[in-house]
């Protein structure tokens, strides 16, 4: 997993090499005695609970799966939750997808949605073509389990947290794919593989590289360090959350470039996570759409970008400043009037009810079921049809129920 500010994720005390080294080490298949206990990861997993529950998809693309079906349930201990397991998974929000090779899928949406799923639902809702989606319940009782998922490697969020500063780059290279692989030692052969693997990331001198800090690289470099480590173990899947947002346009650029010749090369899939919705439309094949805890709207790149269906998702993309010739002057950025709610609080109809133009009584009381509005494409709202023919309606009513509103909100 690569986060968005590598220098907070590495120690400035430890040389490039140190620290990916380690990372390897970590990861190895090492005897009784040297085998750690636990994946090091930094600042970002702050005692979550981690559950693995195994379930097999019988769908005929199951075979061609590279994740079958993963499942895992993040519970974080919340304020006035108590200390039993049982309280602690009563509000996560459990999912199952289906990665495919080579395919890359994008998250966006507000608070509460994209960074730890967080609803309990129950039945199995199928979202193809690019992954299955089955909601389940948490049993009654579940032991305090932290169980760490092989096929991930984990890139912190603040990679430069997720770096040890007190290693060398080529140490922190060289841990991943000794855990997880058991093909990369720690002997003198191991900067030879990990200048190797920063061959890979397009990092020049690499020879150089690994004998330095992290503090002595740019953050487009520590970024590349940090795509080495999980690249290093040779993973299925990449999650990448908000992977460019401490870079310039132009490192931007090179790195979205990095990851899609990685994705294209390696076969790893990549599940994206960020508010750049331009970053989603090049990088992307799929794109989900979350709002306050809970999938919305999803579908292909071309079905929720160009043909949106759900009242949420038309106003996110009509918020979108725009520089195209010919288009409407717009002195004030539409928003989404109102205040996203608290994904712990109970709705009984359509968690998006009090900042929508279009909701009725039936919105209030009842949740909108997931319909497929076309092969492919869901959609979380009881008026996808009238929707579905109106997106410059909703547009419009959306400019007018913020101007009723004060325009004060967020998107």
């Amino acid at each position: 997993m690569i986060f968005q500010e590598p220098m907070t994720a590495l120690s400035p005390l430890y040389t490039v090499e140190k620290q990916i080294s380690e990372v390897m080490r970590v990861h190895d298949k090492l005897v009784e005695a040297e085998t750690p206990r636990y994946i090091r990861v930094g600042q970002a997993l702050v005692s979550p609970i981690t559950l693995i529950r195994d379930a097999f998809s019988s769908r005929p693309q199951a075979s061609i799966a590279i994740l079958s079906v993963f499942a895992f349930v993040i519970a974080a201990h919340m304020s006035g939750f108590a200390d039993s397991a049982a309280s602690a998974v009563a509000a996560p929000f459990a999912f199952i997808w289906s990665f495919f090779a080579y395919i890359s899928l994008g998250l966006i949406g507000v608070y509460g949605g994209r960074h730890w799923q967080r609803r309990s639902s129950a039945g199995p809702t199928t979202l193809d073509p690019f992954f299955d989606a089955v909601f389940v319940h948490a049993p009654p009782q579940i032991p305090l389990v932290f169980a760490v998922a092989l096929v991930l490697f984990l890139m912190l969020w603040m990679p430069l947290s997720a770096l040890l500063g007190m290693a060398v780059i080529g140490t922190l290279l060289a841990l991943p794919a000794i855990i997880f692989l058991d093909y990369l030692k720690l002997d003198p052969a191991h900067t030879r593989q990990v200048i190797g693997i920063l061959e890979d990331v397009r990092i020049p001198n690499p020879s150089a590289v690994v004998k330095m800090y992290p503090h002595e690289l740019s953050g487009g470099m520590r970024q590349r360090v940090m795509i080495a480590m999980m690249m290093a173990c040779e993973p299925k899947l990449l999650i990448a959350d908000e992977p460019t947002t401490a870079l310039d346009v132009t490192i931007q650029a090179q790195i979205l470039k990095l990851m899609r010749d990685l994705r294209d090369e390696k076969g790893t899939a990549i599940l994206l996570i960020t508010h750049d919705l331009g970053v989603i439309a090049e990088m992307c094949d799929a794109v989900t759409v979350m709002y306050a805890g809970s999938v919305v709207e999803t579908g292909t790149i071309e079905d929720v970008l160009s043909r949106p269906r759900m009242p949420y998702s038309i106003g996110l993309l009509h918020s979108i400043p725009t520089i195209d010739e010919g288009s409407e002057r717009r002195d004030v950025l539409p928003i989404i009037p109102g205040q996203v709610p608290d994904p712990n609080l109970h709705f009984d109809g359509c968690r998006f009810h009090p900042r929508c133009p279009f909701a009725d009584a039936k919105c209030i009381s009842t949740p909108p079921p997931m319909n497929e509005v076309e092969p492919g494409h869901f959609a979380a709202c009881h008026h996808t049809d009238s929707i579905g023919e109106n997106v410059a309606e909703v547009q419009a009513a959306f400019d007018v129920f913020a101007a009723e509103y004060g325009l004060e909100g967020v998107a």
